[in-house]
């Protein structure tokens, strides 16, 4: 480059903010009440936010749906929000979304090379969420010039398998000279400023609006013509197509397979679509839907598997049964075989030897003229034994009356040990 355009590029620098003060998030304040843009110190996102939703975006004078499918060309005057041109595209397209973009680019005269460097294109994207509209993000680009040593700022879409590659910044071809005069070498020519939004800015189905501003020079330049124009995507539609190698690798009824194609996906054996798979009984094993919730098979979300079954390490099994305490088994021998467990309600136990209703000690005495057992006596309605010695139950209480004993049933007696009264 030469002394010359480093002393441009310094006086670019410079008077940046000052040119497209109407767009500029880095060191432009935003706009005051009547609309008009002032100087100031940077500002985060959300205070150019807040101030773009108030001014800047109310009305889009020109509406698509899903993008631009041809060229849209501003006029060389604009003033939808200042020196600002804002268009809005509803329900944006896949086709875009996916492996394309949209470009919005300088649509004025080329720029001189004097020009070129300080020619800029500052460009705002926002989204509609519910009924608002949201700021997204900002892009900008100066002129680029041609055969010299400076890298550009445009900042170009990924590419995309099946996409020519974009057009390398123009320049002049070699002419020969007339009646075999000298042959004129490469000119310096300016690659106009242009943004891009891609799969990384624009989602399928959502709406947007893009404000804009292309001006040279000073505060007060004239505004330049901008283009509109969405890039279809030559991957990731459909079935069968190479994957995109940026952003989203198919639309969203398809994913990548291990081929490098689209597949359909969610379906038994088919790719997952993204990690899930079409219903209940599928899980996403290995990038594949595979079967779940049966004996021996990967369990289904949530750690669900089929009736009889439960999940273990991820893996559905049949539950242990028939040892002690466990559910009786519902093939087979309920129970642990010479265990000497039973199914009781269920659950295998250890038999218990059922114990009298009556007649026993400390049981209710029977009906009759034997109420209880051999050695035991009929008290108060109960069985005890008179033969032992005092104060446990059963026994004759620590006290002269006329035949107590011990018993549980009764709460304030003396002559037993704690915890037992002494009753008739």
């Amino acid at each position: 480059m030469s002394l010359s355009m480093i002393n441009l590029n310094k006086v670019v620098s410079a008077t940046v903010c000052a040119a497209l003060a109407a767009f500029a998030a880095v060191a432009c304040s935003g706009v005051d009440e009547q609309g008009d843009w002032e100087l100031g110190p940077p500002e985060t996102v959300g205070e150019v936010s807040a101030a773009i939703n108030k001014n800047c975006w109310k009305t889009a004078s020109k509406v698509v749906e899903g993008g631009f499918a041809s060229t849209y060309t501003s006029a060389e005057t604009y003033d939808d929000c200042y020196k600002g041109k804002v268009v809005q595209i509803d329900d944006y397209s896949p086709e875009y979304a996916v492996g394309g973009y949209t470009e919005v680019r300088w649509a004025g005269a080329q720029p001189s090379t004097k020009d070129c460097l300080g020619s800029l294109l500052w460009v705002y994207l926002f989204e509609k969420r519910g009924d608002e509209w949201r700021f997204i993000k900002s892009k900008s680009a100066h002129g680029d010039l041609t055969m010299d040593d400076e890298p550009g700022d445009i900042e170009r879409p990924p590419a995309q398998p099946g996409s020519a590659p974009l057009p390398d910044i123009p320049v002049k071809p070699v002419t020969p000279g007339d009646l075999g005069g000298i042959i004129k070498g490469p000119a310096l020519l300016c690659s106009v400023p242009k943004a891009y939004f891609f799969t990384d800015d624009m989602v399928a189905g959502r709406s947007y609006r893009i404000a804009v501003s292309a001006r040279l020079g000073s505060t007060d330049g004239a505004t330049q013509k901008v283009s509109f124009k969405s890039k279809a995507s030559t991957c990731g539609q459909e079935q069968g197509d190479e994957c995109c190698t940026a952003g989203d690798a198919c639309v969203d009824d398809l994913d990548c397979g291990k081929s490098g194609k689209c597949e359909s996906c969610g379906g038994s054996g088919e790719v997952c679509c993204g990690s899930s798979c079409d219903n209940g009984t599928l899980v996403c094993a290995s990038g594949e839907c595979t079967p779940c919730g049966g004996s021996g098979q990967d369990c289904c979300y949530h750690d669900r598997c089929n009736e009889g079954m439960t999940c273990s390490s991820g893996t559905c099994k049949k539950p242990a049964c028939g040892g002690s305490g466990q559910d009786c088994c519902s093939t087979g021998s309920a129970c642990e075989s010479g265990s000497g467990l039973t199914c009781l309600s269920g659950k295998c136990n250890k038999k218990k030897v059922a114990e009298p209703t009556c007649g026993g000690l400390l049981a209710k005495c029977c009906a009759g003229a034997n109420p209880c057992n051999t050695v035991f006596a009929c008290v108060s309605g109960y069985c005890v034994n008179p033969e032992e010695p005092c104060s446990v139950v059963g026994d004759h209480c620590c006290q002269e009356a006329a035949n107590p004993y011990c018993n549980t049933k009764y709460y304030s007696q003396l002559g037993c040990d704690d915890g037992l009264t002494c009753s008739l």
